[in-house]
């Protein structure tokens, strides 16, 4: 639904994040070491369960357990469990099943007489053999267990390659600038608290149930709210995704908090049943608010400081003036290079944006002019003047490039989207004839024509909005876009 990252901060290796990579280093050899073989003999104990007995003489038990419960989430499990009974679902129940250790301590004090029971007890020993210790399962934080130690340990713990990919991306992203304000000491121990205040919210919203939970996210959660409580008001680069649109914006740091936390509440009452830690993520937010919050009030003016990103930026107004005056001097190919040099550490300086696509376009097959086109493409026009200065830039450059225009799906998508929202549908449909030749396959393509049924139908042009909704049904008809077009035309 949404997404929101940061591109503020460039990892500076003279001052390397010390913990922020050990942590990293140590998810992963907990993930790819015991982890991974846990995964290798429940694969093979899985198997054997599924030939046996088992099923039949546990899982029926297992249900009828789960309904003499009381309490929502245990109905919720038990409607769940149900169906997949009825469905020979074996293997997605044995996991919850398993980690309920009320019923399994409970099932294994059964001492039935009757020739069915020995033989579960000969099965269910060689399925315990097979699958062993299990490293994960002692591990991770189940709250109807309440192994207070555990809020700790799961924090270390992962659920499969990309659930580890992911959140090391952002422990990295985010950990970088967060130990570099606060230091290592406090740094670990922020991030710790904030897993852990993760995990009590989770336990909280779930009390009871049987179902474990894993996972940095808690803890990585916590070290987004402290980075964007350390920038506070400074404004700062992000980008965005909401459903289908993406698009990168200025803002103050601190918005991200709220914007990212409502995320969470909205995802926790809509995909309730995902098996996905929804209010851990909350709750990390919260942890990690007020860390920064009480760290800030004991600290007064702290913020984050500057990284050799910032000692870069030291020298921009000599640099700005010695590009001014190889101007004057109209040594302007020098001036050219200096310019697109300024750019590059200024991308969003409308004014050396306009002087640098001034110099360029004097030399149209040179790499300086598509450096400056896309340059101008990829920056956030929100008045008029801007839009209007990003439209003529695109007119001249489909006009001048040599020997062709070199543009992807990823800017002319932006461009498009760009004109949608200012109206200027005449070029939003000429981008559309472009990535329909160059992409015609592409979400992109679908996402613009999306946005282009809408704006049609509110300029009353619904035959052309009704040309692209079938062109979209055509190009993806199971898509959500063609969906959504046919419901813009049904209801426009």
């Amino acid at each position: 639904m949404f997404l929101a990252f940061p591109l503020n901060d460039k990892p500076d290796w003279r001052r390397p994040p010390v913990f922020t990579l050990l942590i990293i280093l140590i998810n992963c050899i907990v993930f790819f070491g015991p982890q991974r073989a846990d995964e290798t003999r429940e694969e093979k104990a899985a198997g054997f369960y599924q030939k046996s007995d088992l099923p039949a003489f546990e899982m029926p038990r297992y249900l009828e357990a789960l309904q003499q419960r009381s309490g929502a989430e245990n109905r919720k499990i038990a409607h769940q469990v149900e169906r997949m009974l009825a469905a020979e679902a074996y293997v997605h129940i044995l996991p919850l099943m398993e980690n309920d250790a009320a019923f399994m301590a409970e099932l294994r004090r059964r001492r039935d007489a009757d020739p069915a029971a020995e033989i579960w007890r000969a099965q269910r020993r060689k399925y315990d053999a097979l699958r062993g210790e299990r490293f994960t399962g002692n591990w991770m934080f189940t709250p109807a267990e309440q192994r207070w130690e555990t809020l700790f340990t799961s924090i270390f713990l992962h659920g499969s390659v990309g659930h580890l990919i992911g959140n090391m991306i952002f422990l990295f992203a985010f950990g970088y600038t967060v130990e570099l304000t606060l230091g290592a000491f406090r740094f670990v121990s922020f991030y710790l608290l904030a897993g852990i205040g993760g995990g009590l919210l989770q336990l909280a919203t779930s009390w009871g149930s049987p179902i474990g939970c894993l996972g940095a996210s808690g803890a990585i959660s916590g070290l987004m709210a402290m980075y964007a409580c350390l920038y506070g008001r400074r404004s700062i680069r992000f980008f965005y995704q909401l459903f289908f649109y993406f698009d990168h914006v200025r803002a103050p740091a601190w918005i991200l908090v709220p914007a990212w936390l409502a995320n969470e509440l909205i995802q926790f009452v809509v995909f309730k049943d995902s098996g996905i830690g929804y209010m851990a993520h909350a709750g990390g937010l919260l942890t990690g608010t007020a860390l920064i919050l009480l760290y800030k009030r004991t600290h007064a003016g702290a913020t984050v400081p500057d990284s050799g990103a910032a000692a870069i930026a030291d020298s921009f107004p000599a640099d700005l003036a010695r590009a001014g005056k190889l101007l004057e001097q109209l040594k302007l190919d020098d001036a050219r290079q200096a310019y697109a040099g300024l750019c590059r550490r200024r991308p969003h300086d409308l004014a050396l944006l306009t002087t640098y696509a001034g110099l360029a376009k004097l030399v149209p097959a040179s790499e300086d002019f598509h450096h400056s086109a896309a340059l101008i493409f990829a920056f956030n026009a929100v008045t008029e003047e801007e839009v209007g200065f990003v439209r003529d830039t695109w007119a001249r450059y489909l006009k001048d490039a040599l020997p062709r225009p070199r543009l992807d799906e990823a800017q002319l998508l932006r461009l498009g989207m760009l004109f949608v929202r200012h109206g200027l549908l005449a070029d939003a449909m000429s981008i559309e004839t472009m990535m329909l030749r160059l992409a015609p396959h592409a979400a992109g393509l679908a996402s613009l024509r999306l946005a282009l049924v809408g704006a049609l139908l509110k300029q009353n042009r619904r035959s052309e909005a009704a040309a692209l909704a079938q062109a979209l049904q055509a190009q993806m008809p199971e898509g959500v876009e063609a969906r959504l077009a046919v419901e813009l035309l049904t209801n426009g």
